[in-house]
């Protein structure tokens, strides 16, 4: 029995030691830190996509405190050398925006491709950007692939798409096909024209926003010349379709559209799926004291459609 014992103590006694020397370094970064963070008080932010070579391009310095700057320099990443230099402009605070003072930087007239830095002189040393790229359709090769791709995850799939293919409608033994459509969010197993509504007016607009998106945006890429976009405005034309197949579905005979498809409790199960009305608990109201019910029993029909200003009109503004 003394063996073990020994050897748990062995052990016990490494780890202490490596647990120390651990401590001791955490401690020197938690110490050092103040001061990292103060030789950083200052930053140059850059639009991390990058600038379309045409374009206007332009650069804010954010500091805690009022100093003086004169002048930076845009460097070639690749080769470290200054290509350009201009002159920096003090903006001032924001109004109740802590104690934040800005300047901006412009450099439009550069419009050599490439990857570049910012670079300018300081009370606290030289200060640099991260590197950013200048050239052409950079917002469209650095964005519209991932869109897409996060969409088409999106979409609604497996047992609980099974159970939207047939959906009872509320107080009634009817059922409709509202299967496809995307899911509102990660976690979120609804699918929703617009919901979350507090007023007539400024509603979110999702499923039936996301469909007309695409397909303006397929419209737009089509129109540009050459072959740049060819295989990835397959992917948006074969989603936007997607979107529409699913508000066909949903289309009321005879009225708008419905709403939202609801996945209520915490299991989400696909047995618990409903076409769910407007719950009538997200209003304006009068005063701080007020509350409201969430409830979707003895519900208008009308409540369970999409009005002109929470998707209906945005739907038919595409397609008719």
């Amino acid at each position: 029995m003394l063996k073990p014992q020994g050897n748990f103590l062995t052990l016990y006694m490494s780890l202490k030691k490596h647990i120390n020397v651990l401590f001791k370094a955490t401690a020197l970064f938690w110490f050092g830190l103040p001061f990292f963070v103060q030789a950083q008080n200052i930053k140059v932010v850059t639009n991390h996509v990058g600038y379309e070579d045409n374009k206007a391009k332009h650069a804010v310095i954010v500091a805690d405190s009022r100093l003086t700057f004169t002048s930076f320099n845009l460097i070639d990443a690749d080769k470290g050398k200054a290509v350009f230099s201009g002159k920096i402009s003090y903006s001032g605070p924001v109004g109740k925006w802590k104690n934040f003072e800005f300047w901006t930087l412009d450099f439009s007239s550069l419009t050599v491709p490439g990857t570049y830095k910012i670079q300018f002189a300081s009370p606290k040393g030289i200060i640099s950007s991260y590197p950013f790229t200048i050239g052409k359709n950079v917002l469209e090769k650095a964005t519209i692939s991932d869109v897409v791709y996060y969409f088409k995850g999106q979409r609604s799939s497996g047992l609980l798409d099974k159970a939207d293919h047939h959906l009872v409608l509320p107080d009634t033994t009817d059922t409709i096909d509202a299967h496809g459509g995307w899911y509102d969010a990660t976690g979120d197993y609804g699918k929703h024209l617009s919901h979350l509504s507090f007023s007539n007016y400024f509603n979110p607009q999702q499923i039936c926003l996301t469909a007309f998106s695409l397909f303006k945006t397929y419209e737009l890429l089509n129109a540009r010349s050459g072959t740049d976009f060819r295989q990835v405005n397959r992917r948006i034309l074969d989603e936007a379709m997607y979107g529409a197949d699913y508000l066909v579905r949903m289309q009321v005979k005879n009225g708008s559209f419905y709403r939202s498809v609801s996945s209520p409790g915490p299991g989400k199960l696909p047995k618990d799926r409903v076409i769910q009305a407007d719950e009538g608990n997200y209003r304006i109201k009068q005063t701080k004291d007020q509350s409201f019910t969430k409830t979707t029993s003895g519900k208008n029909w009308r409540t369970y459609q999409a009005s002109y200003r929470s998707g209906g009109g945005l739907l038919l503004r595409r397609w008719l």
